[in-house]
């Protein structure tokens, strides 16, 4: 998502608030958009990993909102590396 995804907007953080009975966000990871220069951007992006319920489920956003791990970094290459330190995993 770009930058308006990610938790730091008022826009994102409303949006993943409504989803949160449906949706567990585990991390967001803002990639610098420097980074996609040469694609023609220079937006920020944001990585977001998470689970999605088959069923909804109650909620409370500020519990939900206090595990998510925020990172920023200035590479896809450190997103990379600091998602394995953290253990995040990609394959749910």
């Amino acid at each position: 998502m770009g930058e308006a995804g990610g938790l730091d907007t008022k826009t994102g953080n409303d949006f993943w608030r409504k989803l949160s009975d449906r949706i567990e966000v585990k991390s967001i990871i803002k990639i610098d958009g420097r980074e996609y220069y040469k694609n023609g951007t220079t937006v920020d992006i944001n990585l977001i990993t998470g689970r999605k319920f088959l069923e909804t489920r109650d909620s409370d956003w500020n519990q939900a909102l206090n595990k998510i791990i925020n990172i920023s970094v200035s590479s896809v290459e450190e997103a990379f590396s600091k998602a394995d330190k953290l253990n995040l995993r990609f394959d749910y």
